[in-house]
């Protein structure tokens, strides 16, 4: 949903001020500086044709509060700027696909961090990962077609969380979602070019400062891409998934310093193209492969700076050359604009750096945002999984205050689902609900004479799963195998309980009004849900939810009164015991778990 969007007023172009080391001159490049206010401005990405340029933005300015960062959007085409979103918590690590039609980013909307994706208007906001209570999904990345996203997870609630970060891949519609990355050992960085997927892991019993870059394709296989003695990491990826960057150091040798690196994702060609004199840390590499931006510093100074360089280390140059922090450069398509963070005045501002080639002037200049000092409320219709049977999915509503009234109409695909009934929420046990379901639309009709306020569940829709399943059948001992996978990496390649068609089918918000009790006409926010087809780890009676229903059912498999299915196999051993059900209980009762579940069953 679009919810702001306003004209920038013009302001001045600054010639940069830098100098060459080698090959293209300084002077080609323009700065301007995108956004100017007392707040801080950062984490930018830019899209292939360099039009688009999303980021976060610290809307108050209060480090002491989580509610106002939110993720805002600048067209330079039409120098006008949109915030995105507008919530009661934060958003973080946007992503905009190279093609420009997506944004990925995560969010704490339902508390722990989950993984969000938009258009790039603020419209078709959809959650993709649900997982429980202490299971956080972060820094995603999406493919330059849009199709594919990869992503970190773990465990919050570990005292050594780090050491549980797991690499996640999903289809961009939040369908297929696969563990990539099943160890004892944190993976990070996660990026993904085509269907080539590098992140970096640790090797061996030093694993602080032994760390490699491992590719994979999607279909989760990962391999060994650097092998050496030093420190690999923060890598970038081409669009076509050929080439990668990445910052390396010799952490216990003579050379701490972070040094830029580059391999093709076959392996071949590993080589250092930057003076050891420099410094480097996160860096971009161009979608067409040909250039890296990076920040960097000469040993012993101070501040970073934005350098270029091209991919065969001709042609590196200093961009900028001031007494600032300028950092987290992302690089077009061509490599013709970047764009980065600056904490000139104090405060991280976007900027942006652009060949002579680029004939657009900008008109952008200073706006502020007023802090939120009422949030308005969200309603999301909930996410679901299940084979077949009976599903209740229910509808949220954040964040109200003093509602009277509300038209809401729900709409789903019925050649998946069956609406059978609405059932009211928490919010609404004591309001008036009457509500009709015709053809895969759902009317509800709701008044309270007394106002609706706070959070919690609206109305709960319970739905049948039609269709016919491809495959069924309780997945046993058999269909379960370990492969050990290069150094390290154990991919559990189950079967599945059911494989029906990999997408999704939408479950929409299609229109709401609402008043507060003194007739005031309200603004909601809304955001889709997902049906997919499959079963989730845990969900041992397959209705599509984790209930003590499903924690009892294991602890009669780990006796054998009833037949065991590998469904409940929580910890992955290859048997279903009485720490599974623990575990399927705790979910439950959202109590954090000490292994992720809501997840498919097919892992790959």
């Amino acid at each position: 949903m679009k919810l702001e969007k306003m004209a920038i007023a013009i302001s001045v172009l600054t010639v940069i001020v830098a100098f060459s080391i080698t090959g293209v001159s300084a002077a080609d490049w323009t700065q301007t500086q995108l956004t100017s206010n007392t707040v801080d401005d950062y984490s930018p990405s830019i899209d292939d044709r360099g039009n688009i340029v999303v980021f976060v933005e610290d809307v108050d300015g209060n480090d002491a509060t989580e509610h106002d960062i939110e993720i805002l959007l600048i067209d330079l085409r039409t120098s006008s700027i949109e915030r995105l979103t507008e919530n009661a918590v934060r958003e973080a690590s946007p992503s905009i696909s190279g093609d420009g039609s997506k944004i990925v980013y995560n969010s704490k909307l339902h508390g722990d961090w989950e993984i969000f994706i938009m258009n790039p208007d603020g419209s078709g906001v959809r959650q993709l990962t649900t997982t429980v209570s202490g299971i956080d999904d972060v820094f995603p990345q999406i493919n330059s077609d849009a199709s594919t996203i990869v992503y970190t997870s773990f465990n919050s609630d570990d005292e050594r969380d780090w050491e549980t970060r797991e690499i996640y891949v999903m289809n961009a519609d939040g369908s297929g979602q696969r563990q990539l990355t099943n160890n004892d050992d944190p993976e990070y960085y996660p990026v993904i070019g085509g269907d080539t997927i590098v992140f970096a892991g640790p090797v061996g019993e030093d694993t602080f400062n032994n760390y490699e870059l491992f590719v994979s394709d999607v279909s989760g296989r990962p391999s060994t891409l650097t092998n050496n003695v030093v420190q690999d990491w923060l890598p970038s990826i081409s669009n076509d998934g050929s080439r990668v960057a990445m910052v390396e150091r010799d952490v216990r040798g003579s050379d701490p310093y972070g040094r830029l690196a580059v391999v093709n994702s076959d392996g071949t060609e590993l080589r250092r193209p930057t003076y050891d004199s420099i410094e480097v840390w996160n860096l971009c590499i161009s979608g067409d492969g040909s250039k890296i931006a990076f920040e960097g510093r000469p040993d012993g100074t101070e501040e970073w700076e934005i350098y270029i360089i091209n991919y065969d280390g001709t042609g590196l140059t200093q961009l900028t050359d001031n007494d600032f922090d300028d950092r987290k450069p992302s690089i077009n398509y061509d490599g013709s604009k970047i764009v980065y963070q600056s904490d000139v005045d104090g405060d991280f501002e976007i900027f942006l750096l652009s060949t002579a080639a680029t004939s657009e002037v900008y008109a952008l200049a200073s706006y502020s945002f007023m802090s939120i000092e009422h949030v308005g409320p969200t309603m999301t219709f909930g996410s679901a999984r299940a084979p077949s049977g009976t599903v209740q999915i229910p509808v949220t509503l954040s964040n109200a205050d003093n509602i009277g009234s509300m038209d809401l109409v729900l709409t789903y695909d019925s050649s998946v689902l069956r609406a059978t009934e609405v059932r009211k929420g928490s919010l609404t046990e004591d309001s008036i609900l009457q509500s009709n379901i015709v053809d895969g639309t759902i009317r509800i009709g709701v008044i309270d004479m007394s106002g609706i306020s706070g959070s919690g569940s609206f109305v709960n829709v319970i739905f049948e799963v039609t269709g016919t399943e491809t495959t069924s059948g309780a997945t046993s001992k058999d269909g379960k195998s370990s492969i050990s996978v290069d150094r390290g990496f154990e991919v559990m390649d189950l079967t599945s309980v059911t494989s029906r068609a990999s997408t999704g089918s939408e479950l929409v918000i299609e229109s709401i009004s609402t008043n507060t009790v003194d007739g005031d006409p309200v603004s909601v926010t809304t955001i889709n849900g997902m049906f997919s087809y499959g079963s989730m780890m845990g969900d041992c009676n397959r209705d599509g939810m984790i209930t003590s229903v499903d924690a009892l059912m294991a602890l009669q498999m780990s006796i054998g009164t009833i037949p065991e299915d590998l469904i409940a196999d929580i910890d992955g051993d290859g048997s279903v015991a009485a720490f599974d059900s623990l575990e399927i209980m705790k979910s439950a009762v959202y109590m954090p778990s000490s292994f992720r579940m809501g997840s498919e069953v097919t892992k790959l």
